[in-house]
């Protein structure tokens, strides 16, 4: 499939519109033929509401609020990342802000994802390419049949090669078609593809997958922004990155001691991989070699399919657009392992008189590419 040129993804993003706010439901439309206060006012003075009316109005704004539920996808290993998918209801406890959550909602079932695919393409991962197009491939063939796909190659710009589409072969094609050249804009290439697929991806269920030497060097958009993104979103990261030859020296094992050095680049390269994920509620691997590839594609293809969705209305009814810290424990006298459950870390309550939060300047590309400063 051809690329669309990237400076036309600018002119999108210029245009700009806001998201609603990462986990949040929409709030329930008691009545949807009306606007907003200020389009649906009456030119001319309105009769006051009888009491009775007055007192529907009041408990039809409590239902409003109510509408926002939160909600987490849950997935619980033991101290070995191993998988647990046979847990109930009654085996979790949420808490927001330290006060404990009543769950409105548990779903175990396996649903559809709207995935992205990330794939670095500078020249470090020329001798990578190979590999990382075929663990690409596996995990695309071990999704669900109702699940959609987007492609998104990256150097110093990023390129939507293939947009959302059911059709794996399509996305096999386009990842056959990859060649590495190149720097590295790795964190505008993770901004643009989880505004991409918040804003376009049909299912409730979003996450993408980043394969990366984790060589940051050209982006446009910062660290922090990235990460302030993502807390605004409900997009999972999981990333698979090589950073072990980033330092000129390399990642080496002393003769003789088995000890193994990290230079300054390797270890911020592991640093910013880990964040992403761990800030979003996926999760980030270092494979030592390459042949590690395709058991990560497998680990992610089923931590995908094995999350559970937790569901709350929050006691803190405010609309005051605060951090909400998020904790889930996990107990079951049916299992002996201390079982931790893997989620995001929190989300931002909506604003009372905004429709939603976020970064105005994210829209849906259709291409990708660093906003002019001038």
């Amino acid at each position: 499939m051809r690329s669309i040129p990237v400076f036309v993804m600018l002119a999108l993003f210029s245009l700009g519109f806001g998201f609603q706010p990462m986990g949040m439901s929409r709030p329930i439309e008691l009545h949807p033929e009306s606007s907003s206060p200020s389009t649906s006012q009456s030119t001319s003075t309105p009769d006051l509401p009888a009491p009775q009316e007055r007192r529907k109005d009041e408990q039809s704004e409590v239902i409003n609020l109510r509408g926002e539920l939160v909600n987490l996808d849950v997935v619980v290993v033991d101290r070995e990342n191993r998988v647990y998918p046979d847990l109930e209801k009654t085996n979790f406890t949420v808490y927001e802000n330290g006060v404990k959550q009543q769950l409105s909602l548990f779903n175990k079932e396996e649903s559809p994802i709207s995935l992205g695919l990330v794939i670095d393409t500078s020249k470090s991962m020329s001798k990578k390419l190979n590999k990382v197009i075929a663990s690409a491939k596996s995990l695309i063939a071990q999704s669900h049949p109702g699940d959609e796909y987007f492609l998104i190659d990256f150097t110093t710009e990023s390129e939507l090669t293939v947009d959302f589409t059911h059709e794996s072969k399509e996305v096999a094609d386009a990842l056959d078609d990859l060649v590495a050249s190149g720097g590295t804009a790795l964190l505008d290439a993770v901004y643009l593809a989880v505004g991409h697929a918040h804003q376009q991806g049909k299912f409730r269920r979003k996450a993408i997958v980043v394969i990366t030497d984790g060589d940051e060097r050209d982006s446009y958009y910062s660290r922090d922004k990235v990460l302030q993104s993502l807390k605004e979103t409900d997009v999972q990261v999981f990333a698979i990155g090589f950073p072990e030859n980033l330092d000129n020296y390399g990642y080496s094992v002393f003769k003789g001691t088995g000890e193994t050095h990290r230079g300054k680049y390797e270890k911020r390269a592991r640093r910013l991989l880990d964040d992403l994920a761990q800030v979003s509620g996926g999760r980030a691997f270092f494979p030592e070699s390459l042949d590690q590839l395709a058991g990560i594609a497998s680990t992610i293809a089923h931590e995908l399919r094995t999350q559970y969705i937790l569901g709350y209305y929050p006691t803190n009814t405010l609309r005051d657009g605060t951090w909400r810290e998020v904790r889930v424990e996990v107990r079951s006298d049916k299992h002996q392992e201390k079982l931790i459950a893997r989620t995001r870390p929190g989300y931002y309550a909506s604003k009372e008189g905004v429709s939603s939060v976020g970064d105005p300047s994210r829209r849906s590309p259709k291409s990708l590419s660093k906003p002019n400063p001038h």
